[in-house]
């Protein structure tokens, strides 16, 4: 008799990003799977869906959170799951009381506002994840930097992953070519901690150094006006209305954008392991990034790859220079580097392998 998986996600969206990864784990159990359900025709074919009404990243209201955790008792009357793989914080911590005598894998995709603020609500957070961890049997963090926190925090031993790895079947070919694209494609939500607030400030200074080089900037990301962490409307309206930027809401159409890009630009204050980067760089795309956690360990050392200790229009200007002056066969042996890293250490077969590879784990459960 199969064994029962139980996967609790905080978005439709990233249930698809990691299909490849859930089909896997499906071919030696039941895999359900628990998140907000959205307006798109839901393929269930391949796993049992169980639709939060009340899961929100976004939201603070205890109401909602006493709701979820309603849901995910009835959850566990109704599967009794053997394994539960619980991602993002708020299911991790709900889960670990919940599914306590389950074998619980949490995986934290980015550890973000928790460790970037010092209010009562992060300590309030901290708090809940050093008692959640208690009921945890393993847990997983995607960067070395988080890993290195979160041990500091737990008092406990973390396991790496790369990611949550990429699943080739939803993108196209990469179809690597030598010409250059003249455009920049910066790829996230509206928010400040995806670089937003860096960008606006440099806006005037960085779209003279695109046009010198004669390079668009292309802005893909939905702006969410309840987020406490959104740009302002004005700032928001500023984006949508600028004639120096593209701006494109939320598309499934991604592979469309990077196959007209050169570059992605990242400004994110941290990441578990930016998607974006890893994404674009399969595409053969280069990448001009911060150095913070989750942002630059996908980079490899390249003439197409840029990664800053801080914000530098100098450094951006100068690399472009040289990119720029790139001959076609150096353009394309650089490009066709970056796919080859993503394929060789991304993939979701990848990740799969190193969740197999957690002691407890791999012979017990895959």
């Amino acid at each position: 008799m199969k064994k029962k998986v139980l996967v609790l996600i905080n978005t439709k969206f990233n249930v698809d990003r990691r299909k490849e990864f859930l089909l896997l784990c499906s071919l030696n159990h039941d895999v359900h799977i628990s998140c907000p359900q959205n307006t798109e025709i839901i393929d269930v074919n391949d796993f049992t869906y169980h639709f939060s009404k009340y899961l929100s990243g976004n939201s603070k209201s205890i109401y909602r959170d006493i709701k979820y955790i309603a849901e995910l008792r009835k959850l566990k009357m109704r599967i009794n799951p053997d394994l539960v793989l619980a991602f993002t914080v708020k299911p991790i911590i709900y889960s670990s009381f919940i599914f306590y005598k389950s074998f619980v894998i949490s995986t934290f995709t980015g550890l973000g506002y928790t460790f970037e603020k010092n209010n009562i609500t992060t300590f309030i957070a901290k708090f809940l994840l050093k008692f959640s961890s208690l009921f945890i049997n393993e847990l997983v963090v995607q960067n070395s930097d988080d890993k290195i926190k979160l041990e500091k925090l737990l008092r406990r031993k973390i396991n790496l992953v790369s990611g949550s790895g990429i699943d080739f079947n939803n993108f196209s070919s990469p179809n690597i070519n030598k010409k250059f694209k003249k455009s920049m494609l910066i790829v996230g939500r509206l928010i400040k901690a995806k670089g937003f607030s860096i960008l606006l400030e440099n806006l005037d200074e960085l779209t003279k150094t695109l046009n010198r080089h004669k390079v668009d900037l292309i802005i893909i990301g939905d702006y969410e006006k309840d987020n406490p962490d959104s740009i302002s409307v004005d700032d928001y309206n500023l984006i949508r209305a600028s004639d120096k930027i593209k701006y494109v809401e939320e598309t499934k159409n991604i592979d469309h954008y990077y196959k007209l890009s050169d570059f992605i630009l990242t400004l994110s204050n941290r990441e578990g392991l930016n998607r974006v980067n890893v994404e674009g760089m399969y595409f053969g795309l280069g990448i001009i990034t911060l150095l913070n956690p989750g942002c630059h360990e996908m980079v490899i050392d390249s003439p197409i790859n840029l990664k800053m200790n801080l914000f530098d229009l100098k450094e951006i200007n100068l690399f472009l220079d040289d990119y720029y002056s790139l001959s076609q066969n150096d353009l394309f042996f650089n490009r066709e580097m970056n796919s080859k890293h993503i394929i060789s250490n991304y993939s979701s077969l990848r990740i799969f392998d190193q969740y197999k590879e957690i002691k407890k784990v791999g012979k017990q459960f895959f």
